[in-house]
């Protein structure tokens, strides 16, 4: 199986060690993770290290976003940039890795944590002969897809349908004319022509956010929210303040 995930340095401490730990000790020992970090390599011979800066689209993206939010004349409209951004290396890093590769992937937030062996074919099981694996959730009175765990299966024709929609949004610019600029709200629209399988089906009550479905609860925990920062990190940006 093909993981992938990204974060940043300053995210170590605060969550990505705890990822990369219980990913290494619980994960199948056949399967691979592409880390697509920012200055924050692993060693390991299981992980497959991407520094995301150097992913020229995702690059041209920061740039010229970090240059729209320069121009902004309050916070809350700061803010709705900065969200954007930083969804945006998600975005960025699967797009990457879908032209590397013909295999399903699975996304996992580096907020996530392993906590009992994965399955043989964990990907196959999530995905139920579907193209898609994805928890389906209301936000802001919108369909948002929690992407903390994302499967992308499909064939290479529909991965790359996908890939093509999301980055002629982004590198667009079209992004910024949307009501929210979340990538969970992105992602529905750009991957209609593949077959999903909701993994909260059937569930209610739960807290947004949280890994509902059966075949995932026992497995993971996602640490969703703004809660895992610490004072001096901006909750918009995901960076130091």
């Amino acid at each position: 199986m093909i993981c992938i995930t990204s974060f940043h340095k300053e995210h170590w401490d605060m969550y990505a060690d705890k990822f990369i730990q219980t990913w290494i000790k619980h994960w199948p020992q056949d399967s691979k993770l592409y880390s697509y970090h920012q200055e924050c390599p692993v060693d390991n011979p299981r992980i497959l290290n991407v520094d995301l800066d150097n992913v020229s689209e995702f690059n041209k993206f920061k740039t010229a976003t970090e240059a729209i939010i320069k121009t902004m004349p309050n916070n809350k409209e700061k803010n709705r940039y900065l969200k954007g951004l930083r969804w945006a290396h998600k975005v960025y890093a699967i797009c990457d890795l879908i032209s590397s590769t013909d295999e399903p992937i699975i996304w996992l937030d580096a907020d996530t944590y392993s906590k009992k062996d994965i399955p043989l074919n964990y990907n196959r099981l999530l995905l139920e002969d579907k193209d898609l694996a994805v928890h389906v959730e209301t936000q802001n009175n919108m369909i948002h897809w929690e992407t903390g765990l994302f499967v992308i299966g499909g064939s290479v024709a529909d991965r790359k349908i996908l890939k093509d929609n999301m980055m002629s949004l982004y590198s667009s610019g079209d992004i910024w004319k949307k009501k929210k600029t979340w990538d969970g709200h992105m992602w529905p629209e750009c991957c209609k022509h593949m077959q999903l399988n909701d993994l909260n089906k059937g569930i209610q009550g739960l807290r947004k956010g949280y890994f509902g479905n059966k075949n995932v609860r026992p497995y993971m925990v996602h640490l969703a929210g703004d809660g895992k920062f610490t004072s001096t990190v901006n909750k918009r940006s995901g960076r130091s303040t």
